[in-house]
């Protein structure tokens, strides 16, 4: 159960990151191109805007885009460089940090909901 069911199928907003950083790499988005919205990605992968805004979120810490509230999502103008650099070890590592994020998030509102 645990690792190996992780790493073999992971977490939706994880492959919606990778799939994301690979159009950045191959130029799919280029440089100050506006990605699709959330409500675009979410319906266009199946999944919830939630999961999509964990997606983003990833790739705005890893400095791949930077969202301009009200404008949207942006691919920042070095991020092509950043992809290329970047080693997978440290993809992977900030990936595992963000589900940490997000799963302390989610016991802390339990924890909130709980004191009332």
């Amino acid at each position: 159960m645990g690792a190996e069911e992780s790493e073999s199928s992971p977490a939706p907003y994880r492959r919606l990151a990778e799939e994301l950083r690979r159009d950045i790499a191959d130029g799919r988005l280029s440089p100050g191109e506006r990605v699709p919205s959330i409500r675009q990605l979410a319906e266009r992968h199946g999944i919830a805007p939630m999961t999509v805004k964990s997606a983003l979120r990833e790739l705005q810490d890893e400095g791949l885009v930077r969202t301009d509230p009200g404008r949207g999502t942006f691919v920042r103008v070095d991020a092509s460089a950043r992809v290329a650099d970047s080693p997978s070890e440290v993809a992977q590592l900030l990936a595992r940090m963000r589900a940490l994020e997000s799963r302390v998030d989610d016991l802390q509102a339990q924890v909130d909901e709980l004191r009332g």
